[in-house]
């Protein structure tokens, strides 16, 4: 029975974290995309209807965390729209963000308040376009640890039944953990200070690594025998 009750409990360990690492990856990769887009976003004037930090009490010792709540209209072409997106960060709140969130609030403060806008979609607007770096950074490394392991599992289960895949598992999940870091290094290296440029860096190094394994087995398996 015990040995069946670890299985299960491991099995559920990497279901879990398996959920998460594939919803992280889609949120940080649908956020990246959306900041990258807005620099090019229409800017108009807007009226704020009404803004509010909310305040969600954490479980058991866990922080409480906020989120900054709005509601705005702005005009385009003549036609009234609300909007309620204040940044692009795809966590519901956090307790990290405490210096952007009271940026926000200036922003939603200002007179008169300004909005981007989609132009191929003016439904779609958002007050910040910046990234939200602290988020990000969070996402990358909570992809490595815990949900790296899980990752990890994944890949090895999936490769396993080829056999001349099952020793690429660790390189690929390298690679699918660094990746964000890199783009992040190249992208928005300015939006961090040290401590964060440098734990991306380490995070980076995954991914060089995993290309690194994969190119060195793939020149070694072409070479001839002699």
């Amino acid at each position: 029975m015990k040995g069946i009750g670890g299985k299960i409990v491991a099995c559920l360990f990497v279901a879990v974290f398996s959920v998460a690492a594939a919803w992280l990856t889609y949120g940080l990769v649908k956020m990246l995309v959306n900041v990258d887009r807005a620099q090019g976003w229409q800017q108009v004037e807007g009226k704020r209807v009404s803004h509010e930090i909310v305040t969600s009490e954490g479980m058991g010792d866990h922080p409480d965390t906020q989120r900054l709540t709005a509601l705005y209209r702005y005009k385009v072409a003549g036609k009234e729209y609300d909007g309620a997106r204040v940044e692009f960060s795809p966590l519901g709140g956090d307790n990290f963000s405490g210096d952007r969130r009271l940026r926000q609030v200036k922003l939603m403060q200002a007179e008169p308040l300004v909005v981007y806008v989609d132009p191929q979609d003016p439904l779609s607007s958002v007050i910040d376009r910046s990234l939200p770096a602290e988020a990000a950074l969070f996402i990358t490394f909570f992809l490595v640890f815990p949900c790296g392991f899980a990752t990890l599992i994944l890949f090895s289960f999936a490769m396993y039944p080829i056999k001349p895949l099952r020793a690429y598992s660790g390189p690929v999940t390298c690679i699918w953990l660094g990746t964000p870091a890199c783009y992040l290094l190249i992208r928005h290296l300015h939006d961090y200070g040290p401590i964060g440029a440098v734990l991306l860096m380490l995070i980076a190094s995954l991914s060089i690594f995993g290309v690194y394994f994969i190119a060195r087995r793939l020149s070694g398996a072409a070479k001839p025998a002699l």
